[in-house]
């Protein structure tokens, strides 16, 4: 019984010590200004457990202490100090885990460094680089004496470091010889914006990164993580000579006329940039200049008095900026001119301005209110969505030849004996009898032989041949109303333009290369009344199979032409391209001019032929995208089919 009870104490014991380690007490919080910084200790008896973490909106750095409970009764602390306003804290959490947190509100945005001993924890604050803070009354004031003769900027940053305490990462690329002239000294917080300056002078910057401060050239700062600032307000800008990024919305003035303003005023390494649909400005530069940019833009960016001229950006949805700038300027001009005739105007009054902007695609319009009010409801009559136009082609070469072929031959011979001194024979001959042999003597042929084939005694032939319908192409294409459209299909070929023979009777050609092929022009203008009118250019251009000193011979064919059709309705075009005739008539003489009988004593071979181009055209006026898609579903199974084929 007694082990029992001696076991059971020495439980208790070790769960008591072990819960009274395991929760600590915040019991008190000291602020302790220092020279440009704050330091301030947390009292905690036991061992600590901690996380720090920064909130904004107003900048606030946050302690929160793990298993602690928060005994300390004040609870907050007032301080008079440029970078702490306050500490606040309380016991934030009881379950499942007790927290204890502690609230420092910042006047401006800081760094921190913490020292953990046994019974406190320690928060040594000092301003973020780039918002430097005043001295307290009665605290003295660091100067240093900065005096640098041709030395190598690394040496300089090097000691400027030791000053500050800042640490600093160098680029590779940074270097050069530094002269600094200081007849006074330069009070201990100024240090840090001297090394700007002197980076800036060389090309340089500085890039915070966490702890540490990249030292690169200018112009790559711009992609790197640098600050980036929203606002407009010239005062809330520091006068320093870094890098940083600058959001600036506009409210009267446009952002394309502020860019062409100020983009001569932006350093080497700096950019400039606008985003049109929020009309705002982007400015990547050292914050001193974009200082001097933003009171530049303070004054321009004003609501203008009544009456007076305006920066109006009207951004177009159907119609090309550029074309339709220059149908409202010249139309105004003219508008004004009547008004001044009719005397409702003054002859002085100021025409608008109106730039075309291709990359938005938008119009940029100087105007007095009233004359704006006129511009956009022209603008907005104008800008409306345009019909398109399907303009379905088949181009065709037909071949019209006629060739003839009519003839007689007959024979009149025995059979051949030796022992015949003197054997009597007759014929006629046109080449009909060599040709039936050879197997090209096409048509009707009738024939009179007595044992072989070549004792054939009558001969009598007909033929005739039909046309040629040959398809050259078959394109289709989708135009805008009043917008010409073009599509070539062909290939290039080499023609000699110039022939030199060398000293060693080296024959060289010199080449160019003409595109070959069939080239379609149309533009088509839609009426209200469903009619399409096409004003249609055709060329075709032929490899023929003669040549000239071993070039080749290209035919070429032009149809330019006009023309108003239904919507839906095929139109053809064609133009004789050209006619050759040959007739060859072989006879026995006098025999074969007697009319009727002299058929039997001769042969006429005859050939006509007509080339033509021939061109189908079927233009559809497509007006909405559900019309668009049936067409090109129509078109798709026309495709599917032809391949099925």
């Amino acid at each position: 019984m007694k082990t029992r009870i001696v076991i059971l104490s020495l439980i208790l014991l070790f769960l008591g010590s072990s819960l009274s380690g395991a929760v600590n007490k915040l019991t008190k919080i000291t602020f302790i200004p220092r020279d440009g910084e704050a330091m301030v200790n947390i009292t905690l008896p036991s061992p600590h457990n901690y996380n720090v973490f920064f909130l904004t909106k107003p900048d606030r750095m946050v302690i929160d202490l793990s298993n602690a409970i928060h005994a300390w009764p004040k609870r907050e602390l007032v301080v008079e100090h440029p970078l702490v306003k306050s500490i606040r804290s309380a016991q934030f959490k009881d379950r499942p885990k007790r927290i204890s947190r502690v609230v420092i509100d910042l006047k401006r945005p800081a760094e921190y460094k913490t020292t953990s001993q046994k019974d406190r924890l320690s928060l040594r604050i000092s301003p973020k680089p780039g918002y430097p803070v005043t001295r307290l009354p009665g605290y003295p004031e660091k100067y240093v004496s900065l005096d640098f003769k041709d030395a190598d900027i690394k040496v300089v940053i090097k000691a400027i470091s030791e000053l500050t305490g800042k640490n600093f990462v160098i680029d590779e690329k940074v270097r050069g010889k530094v002269t600094i002239i200081s007849p006074t000294k330069i009070p201990l917080d100024e240090v840090y914006r001297v090394l700007e300056s002197i980076l800036e002078v060389k090309g340089y910057t500085t890039v915070p990164a966490g702890k540490v401060i990249k030292v690169i050239p200018s112009r790559e700062a711009k992609g790197k993580s640098i600050e980036t600032r929203v606002g407009r307000e010239v005062k809330k800008i520091s006068p320093e000579d870094r890098i940083v990024t600058q959001i600036i919305p506009l409210e009267y003035a446009a952002c394309d006329q502020v860019r062409s303003l100020l983009t001569p005023l932006i350093s080497p390494g700096g950019n400039l940039i606008t985003y049109p649909p929020t009309n705002t400005v982007i400015v990547t530069d050292v914050s001193s200049n974009i200082r001097r940019m933003m009171t530049i833009m303070e004054e321009i960016d004003r609501k203008p008095p009544p009456g007076k001229e305006m920066i109006h950006v009207y951004y177009l949805k159907n119609s090309n900026a550029t074309d339709l700038a220059k149908v409202l300027t010249e139309m105004y001009a003219k508008m004004v001119a009547r008004r001044v005739g009719k005397g409702k105007a003054l002859a002085i009054e100021a025409k608008p301005t109106i730039v075309a902007d291709k990359l938005t695609n938008s119009l940029i319009i100087i105007a007095a209110p009233t004359q704006y009010e006129e511009l956009e409801k022209i603008i907005e009559k104008l800008d409306i969505p345009r019909q398109q136009v399907l303009v379905e082609a088949l181009v065709a070469e037909v071949t019209l030849e006629k060739f003839l072929n009519l003839g007689v031959e007959w024979a009149l011979v025995d059979e051949l004996r030796p022992d015949k001194a003197h054997q009597p024979f007759g014929a006629t001959h046109f080449g009909m009898r060599p040709e039936l042999l050879a197997g090209t003597l096409y048509g009707m042929t009738l024939g009179l032989y007595k044992d072989e084939a070549t004792n054939i005694g009558a001969l009598v032939n007909l033929y005739k041949t039909d046309s040629e319908f040959n398809i050259l192409s078959t394109p289709y294409l989708l135009v805008n109303n009043n917008q010409e459209a073009e599509i070539k299909v062909g290939k290039r070929v080499p023609m000699v333009t110039a022939t030199r023979i060398t000293e060693d009777e080296t024959v060289v050609k010199t080449y160019t290369y003409e595109d070959v092929g069939i080239v379609l022009k149309i533009t088509p203008q839609i009426n209200p009344e469903g009619f399409v009118t096409l004003k249609i250019h055709q060329e075709i251009q032929k490899v023929l199979a003669e040549t000239i000193h071993d070039a080749p011979v290209l035919a070429k064919r032009e149809t330019d032409t006009t023309v108003t059709v239904r919507d839906g309705q095929t139109i053809v075009i064609g133009g004789l391209l050209r006619e050759d005739k040959s007739v060859v008539e072989r006879r026995v003489p006098g025999l074969g001019r007697i009319p009727g009988l002299g058929w039997l004593f001769k042969r006429k071979i005859e050939v006509t032929e007509k080339i033509s181009l021939v061109i189908f055209l079927t233009p559809h006026v497509v007006t909405t995208p559900e019309e668009v898609e049936a067409l090109t579903e129509r078109k798709r199974e026309e495709i599917k089919e032809f391949e099925r084929k």
